[in-house]
Order: C-alpha cells, then sequence, then structure tokens
C-alpha cells in the first residue's frame, strides 16, 4: 500500500515545490494555480480514485452479503474510467416489471 503512494505523493510534493519557487518570485496567483494542479493530479493518481482490485472470489463475496454488483475493468482502460466516473451518478436500468408491461402492453 506504501508503494501506492509514491507518486501521488512526488506529485503533491514538486506541485509545492513549484508553488514555493512562484511565490518567492511574487507570483501568488501562478503559484495557487499551480498547486491546484499538481494537487488534482496526485488525487487522480491516488489509491482513492484507483484503488486496489479485488480478486473475483473476494468480490463475489463482498456482492452477496451487501448486493452490490460486481464491475470487472481494467487499469488504465478510458471506458472503465468513464464507467467508475459514472457510476456514481447512480444511472440504474428500468425495473424489469416495467419493462415487461411495455412489451407485452
Amino acid at each position: 500500500m506504501k508503494r501506492a503512494w509514491t507518486l501521488p505523493m512526488l506529485l503533491a510534493l514538486c506541485g509545492a515545490a513549484g508553488a514555493a519557487g512562484l511565490v518567492l518570485d511574487g507570483s501568488t496567483a501562478a503559484a495557487v494555480a499551480l498547486l491546484l494542479l499538481f494537487f488534482l493530479l496526485a488525487g487522480t493518481h491516488s489509491p482513492l480514485v484507483f484503488p486496489r482490485p479485488l480478486g473475483a472470489l473476494e468480490a463475489e463475496r463482498r456482492s452477496a452479503a451487501d448486493g452490490r454488483p460486481v464491475v470487472h475493468w481494467r487499469p488504465g482502460c478510458r471506458y472503465c474510467l468513464r464507467l467508475r466516473v459514472r457510476r456514481g451518478r447512480a444511472h440504474t436500468g428500468p425495473d424489469p416489471a416495467w419493462v415487461r408491461e411495455q412489451l407485452t402492453g
């Protein structure tokens, strides 16, 4: 787990060093913008956004316990990333009973 935080911490430290240099030059606004950019990069590369994957058996066990679906994904896949970003918006399929009613009625 410690190694997973290496890149985000390195990005945050580089951003802080660059922002400190800009503050010393008198460019406070540029320093804030640079710091925010590097913190955003650090956040997107952190385990908070890309947690360690679970094995299939562990995922199925957790799904059986709490009813959440198992989502299979591959790191670096842009379609998987889009799914993971959008899943927080609570997109779900329609109720199966409603679909049956629409098809038969």
